[in-house]
């Protein structure tokens, strides 16, 4: 059926011709992707012949819904995604919250990078309104492992935790967009079940502000006392005050 049906067709000289897809694919989603796709990518015999120049542009078809266009980067052995060419650049992209899956990804990659090429610069931008602290402190554990310069650059939101990730970086290398806007608070928990359980999650998450507070002083050198009152309600910066702060070195222009 349609809707059970995933199918990715990779257009490239040579690859698939109309006849090959149409024996291939499914009649209905054979329709519904030729039906679907925009005129610049309509299935048609001479399809392949227009994209033999430019790379390979990757049409993934989805049951009922539309075709999903993924841009692939043309290189000299063959062509990769976008994200698979920034991280061959050393470059790492962060545009969610951190959770468990992205940290795991995120560390892997700085292992990889240092493994390639021990000693060159790896650059993290990052976009994060908000994040879990056991995360980004994960992160930034391994950070302090490498023997990699690390240069982080804030760009849209950095909120909360995340703020941390971006003061972690080389110090001289800790860099924001001229409208990203920094904020910096507290560790925030909920606590719920029997009175003792609510005692245990409430020292947990006394710990978690110790752990946030000794990192910002680390990383900004301002004392604890100042750093626990300026993370005591939400503290929204631009770039030029988080460099006032210690956050960052300097701003993008």
């Amino acid at each position: 059926m349609a809707a059970a049906c995933t199918s990715t067709l990779s257009l490239a000289a040579g690859n698939l011709t109309r006849d090959e897809l149409s024996s291939r694919t499914p009649r209905a989603t054979r329709l519904a992707l030729t039906a679907r796709a925009p005129a610049a990518v309509r299935l048609t015999s001479s399809t392949p012949a227009a994209f033999s120049r430019r790379g390979r542009l990757q049409v993934t078809a989805r049951g009922q819904g539309p075709p999903t266009l993924i841009p692939r980067v043309p290189m000299y052995d063959g062509d990769i995604d976008v994200m698979g060419y920034l991280k061959s650049n050393r470059i790492i992209f962060i545009g969610t919250p951190i959770t468990d899956k992205v940290c795991v990804q995120v560390v892997a990659d700085l292992l990889a990078m240092e493994a390639m090429s021990p000693g060159e610069e790896i650059k993290i931008y990052l976009n994060s309104p908000e994040s879990v602290p056991y995360y980004i402190v994960a992160i930034i554990d391994v950070i302090k492992q490498l023997n990699c310069p690390v240069s982080t650059v804030g760009f849209g939101m950095v909120g909360g935790v995340s703020a941390l990730l971006l003061a972690a970086g080389t110090k001289g290398r800790r860099f924001a967009m001229p409208s990203s806007r920094i904020l910096i608070h507290q560790p925030m928990g909920g606590a719920s079940g029997s009175a003792i359980e609510v005692n245990i999650q409430a020292k947990e998450l006394s710990r978690t502000m110790r752990v946030v507070c000794k990192l910002f002083k680390e990383f900004t050198g301002k004392e604890e006392d100042f750093i626990r009152e300026e993370i005591d309600r939400d503290n929204f910066m631009s770039p030029a005050q988080a460099v006032e702060f210690g956050i960052l070195d300097a701003v993008l222009e």
